[in-house]
């Protein structure tokens, strides 16, 4: 292992996301209280899919807005797909590292609202893509790139001097990359081939 090696900081990204968006909350620019409606109107028309004994999905409205502060503390209703999964809904949303759609925020966010929520705002914790929702207001709010205000005001700040979404060719070969295998069970070393730039 070099000693300059960079890892995949996967989902500890989110709370780098929350610590922006609170950045910009002490600004007074994103309070927690704020409809996420404010920010993107769409997610007013989301329902709320409710799973039937018989396996169907029953729809009802939202009881409650999404606010800000559930995209914080995944309660917004958002979650993760898993198609193997027993529910249903879960069935239906795409996974983690299989967003609804890649591009432009507003091509992300079109998709998803097109998608129904897990469990009505504000009522239960399900991990799912609220981090990612979040990071498309902060791009709204700060009229930035989301990598952008990151290394501005967060990783730059505290010396974070390769955080990036995008990594150059020499950060590239400097990627730890996972192994399978090993000494332990007596199997070669295999690695797993580093992923694209955009998906690390």
């Amino acid at each position: 292992m070099r000693l300059d090696a960079i890892f995949a900081l996967a989902s500890m990204t989110k709370p780098m996301v929350a610590v922006a968006g609170l950045i910009l909350m002490e600004e007074g620019r994103l309070p927690l209280h704020a409809k996420l409606t404010d920010y993107y109107p769409e997610f007013e028309n989301m329902k709320v899919a409710v799973p039937q004994h018989d396996g169907s999905l029953k729809f009802q409205t939202q009881s409650s807005a999404i606010y800000i502060h559930d995209l914080y503390r995944h309660t917004s209703g958002l979650t993760y797909g898993a198609p193997e999964s027993s529910d249903q809904v879960a069935r239906l949303y795409p996974g983690f590292a299989d967003p609804p759609r890649r591009g432009d925020k507003q091509t992300f966010i079109e998709a998803i609202t097109k998608l129904p929520l897990a469990h009505q705002p504000g009522t239960e914790f399900e991990y799912g893509f609220s981090a990612d929702v979040l990071g498309a207001v902060i791009e709204q709010v700060s009229e930035q790139r989301l990598g952008g205000y990151l290394t501005r005001n967060l990783w730059k700040p505290i010396k974070m001097q390769d955080a990036t979404f995008h990594l150059s060719e020499w950060q590239r070969e400097r990627l730890a990359r996972s192994i399978f295998g090993g000494p332990p069970d007596g199997k070669a070393t295999r690695h797993r081939t580093p992923r694209k730039p955009d998906e690390v």
